[in-house]
């Protein structure tokens, strides 16, 4: 039993043990299913309120309810059709008309989760950033010109540049080191998003979009148009595993085949931290040019509270612990790490018909990008949305575990008494 035990602890030493994380939810965030919940069908809603009854539920309801299925047919299969709505999940979300709602990542017990690779994704997209960054001048112009002299489609258009950075194929990609398990919840709440778009050339005023045809941006009072998502609320925590594989890093033949160096946890989070204070500062001078009639002063406050958030360099937390945007509403921005110049931008719009251009091929609107997704606390727009906090080698203990067992003191000549206790004999009421 030793011998076996010991040779567990050297293959965990060899290839790297999980690492315990947390994850808090800083904003509200967003993994899309793909699916759209229509009202009516999927959730009933009012000018106060909106109840979401799931598939499940559905089901279960006229299993129990069999004389409801024939209305529930001959209404076309509409939650109103049926003498008593199930149940549900009933969210506060007033003065606000919903017609659909973007629904959240489920698994297969039907809990939201924010799957291992929109993490591990956006890890990536910071490495490949860092990465670029230490070419010389001359290797980044190189690799952005193979870019601009391409045929390639645009949704291809940086895999020979992503290639260069993280490897050629799979097996000696930079990525394959990073595992990033699946963060379970065990509930969502709704969030009413409204995208802000910039209406001038000099980007210092905006309007909301409207998605009506011919429909310009407007202002809050014309009613633009809301996203209503299920998010998982601000505070919401949970536990997973992150794993960086100590094999590779410790295989002579692997530091001399893979072209990419090492990194370390304590590293990673250092980058990861960097990176996000540097993207929160570019978004509040953002969000503070355009400002001038205070209506976005909540937004610009809560990226301070992020930006406090992050650990300061150099201090013991920073390899503990980073601040990370992940997911919807990142935009382009977040989504490709923002690591090219307003020059090379200009480039790749015009190449890839990026915006609208005049007859010339000259960009119509050089502000890129122009659009900003943000969540409102009501009436009044507040968060940015996808940014969390992972602790490194940390748990959240389950406090229905944490109930502290209380032993009775049992007197020594109580022999009965005494068995009961060690062998956990239970006794029966008599009938």
């Amino acid at each position: 039993m030793e011998a076996l035990d010991n040779k567990i602890q050297e293959s965990k030493e060899l290839i790297g043990t999980k690492i315990p994380c947390t994850l808090e939810v800083l904003t509200p965030v967003h993994i899309g299913s793909g699916v759209k919940l229509s009202n009516g069908i999927d959730f009933l809603s009012d000018r106060n309120s909106t109840t979401i009854v799931t598939q499940a539920e559905l089901m279960k309801y006229l299993e129990d309810n069999p004389e409801e299925l024939d209305a529930f047919t001959a209404g076309g299969y509409k939650l109103s059709s049926l003498k008593r709505c199930p149940p549900g999940f009933t969210f506060s979300i007033q003065n606000t008309r919903i017609f659909e709602i973007f629904e959240f990542e489920k698994d297969g017990n039907g809990n939201p989760y924010i799957p291992g690779s929109s993490l591990k994704g956006a890890i990536r997209t910071i490495i490949i950033k860092n990465l670029f960054e230490q070419l010389l001048p001359e290797k980044q112009s190189a690799l952005l010109s193979s870019i601009q002299n391409s045929r390639v489609y645009k949704e291809g258009a940086a895999d020979s540049l992503v290639k260069e950075l993280l490897g050629n194929d799979s097996n000696h990609n930079l990525m394959r080191m990073i595992q990033v398990f699946d963060i379970t919840f065990s509930s969502t709440d709704i969030s009413k998003v409204f995208l802000l778009s910039l209406t001038n050339s000099d980007s210092t005023s905006y309007g909301w979009k409207k998605f009506a045809k011919g429909m310009p941006n407007v202002s809050l009072k014309d009613n633009p148009t809301a996203l209503i998502i299920e998010s998982l609320p601000i505070g919401a925590k949970s536990n997973f595993s992150f794993h960086i594989d100590d094999f590779l890093s410790k295989n002579e033949l692997a530091k001399k085949t893979l072209k990419f160096k090492i990194i370390n946890v304590a590293e990673l989070s250092a980058l990861i931290n960097n990176h996000s204070k540097i993207a929160l500062i570019k978004e509040r001078d953002f969000f503070s040019k355009i400002n001038s009639s205070k209506t976005l002063t909540a937004v610009t406050t809560e990226i301070d509270n992020l930006l406090a958030l992050i650990p300061k360099p150099g201090s013991p937390e920073e390899s503990k612990e980073f601040v990370i945007r992940i997911s919807w509403g990142a935009g382009w921005k977040g989504m490709t790490g923002d690591f090219i110049n307003n020059n090379w931008i200009d480039i790749i719009r015009k190449k890839y018909q990026q915006g609208k251009v005049d007859r010339d091929g000259n960009i119509l609107h050089p502000a890129f990008p122009k659009t900003r997704k943000i969540v409102f606390d009501g009436d009044t727009p507040k968060y940015l949305t996808g940014w969390v906090k992972i602790k490194l080698n940390d748990r959240i203990i389950n406090k229905k575990k944490q109930n502290t067992i209380v032993v009775p003191k049992i007197d020594d000549s109580d022999w009965a008494a005494k068995l009961g206790q060690n062998y956990k004999i239970r006794q029966n009421k008599k009938k």
